[in-house]
């Protein structure tokens, strides 16, 4: 557009149609297009295939946090197999390259439908009843969880553990809104973490003269520029890494290792064996006679 020198202003171009559809396709085929990567990792300069990737690393988390928001499990599956993958490429990540491929394999694989459904379902859940205001359900556990410690340290009934286990604990929401009604009686004002980041024209002009005093492109490299090391796609070694493993002829496969772990399904004993091994371990009822008897030999040595 030629203004790439200058800063943004309030008062908006006027540009043919045209000419703004060939400028849209082209920033897709140079930063978003499937062959964006593969361009921008064939330039002498890497600066261009980091940024790419970082961005593509980074929209992964941005659509992450938005699908829990919404509570849109479907979308979160996705990303959730999509971070399984990029976590197998990245190292000193064996907790969460093994964790996420096992739940994601118990979920959709392994365990009933109704029952995979409902754990699906269940895992979010809005406390408030508000749009776009999902929590992950151990998050408002901890939640509450705190509100309980709270209770414990600064009300002097509530550090009997009975009266707070049965009575505190099942009323936490509603003393939480009682403290929040008495703080805007008096007057104090309650700062809540619930906000939306709104990109206004000074910020992006800062951005914007970020972007040009680093030349995160690199698309002008100059001499003795700085140079960055050049970052691998993490997904990609991801898929190198899972075909290495499926190509390995070693036993067990390398690829069990992303397995459940093992469920045992106890049966039931056989029933002869259960009746003679009961006969066995039950001790012999005495008789009357023998019982008195041995009664009167407890008394005499006591």
């Amino acid at each position: 557009m030629g203004i790439q020198d200058r800063s943004l202003t309030e008062e908006l171009w006027k540009i043919p149609s045209k000419k703004i559809q060939s400028i849209i396709d082209n920033t897709f085929d140079q930063y978003f297009g499937a062959q964006a990567k593969d361009s921008a990792a064939q330039l002498n300069s890497p600066k261009l295939s980091n940024l790419l990737l970082r961005l593509s690393d980074f929209a992964s988390v941005v659509e992450g946090n938005r699908a829990m928001k919404s509570g849109d499990i479907g979308r979160v599956m996705n990303m959730w197999k999509r971070w399984s993958v990029t976590a197998i490429g990245v190292k000193k990540l064996r907790q969460y390259s093994l964790q996420l491929p096992r739940m994601i394999i118990l979920i959709n694989k392994i365990l009933p439908r109704g029952l995979a459904k409902v754990i699906l379902h269940s895992i979010f859940f809005a406390p408030g009843g508000r749009k776009n205001h999902f929590v992950a359900k151990d998050h408002h556990l901890e939640n509450q969880n705190y509100w309980l410690k709270y209770f414990f340290n600064h009300t002097g009934n509530g550090t009997e553990i009975d009266r707070l286990k049965d009575i505190f604990s099942v009323n936490t929401t509603l003393l939480h809104d009682l403290i929040q009604k008495l703080s805007d009686d008096s007057g104090t004002f309650n700062s809540h973490q619930s906000h939306h980041n709104h990109i206004n024209l000074r910020s992006i002009n800062n951005c914007l003269r970020m972007t040009r005093q680093n030349d995160v492109s690199g698309l002008v490299p100059t001499i003795g520029e700085y140079s960055p090391a050049k970052i691998s796609d993490s997904y990609v070694k991801g898929l190198e890494n899972m075909m290495s493993d499926f190509d390995d002829c070693s036993s067990p496969p390398k690829l069990n290792r992303l397995l459940p772990t093992a469920m045992v399904d106890w049966k039931d004993d056989d029933p002869a064996e259960s009746s003679v091994t009961k006969s066995t371990h039950e001790p012999a009822s005495l008789s009357d006679s023998e019982s008195e008897a041995t009664n009167s030999e407890l008394s005499v040595i006591l």
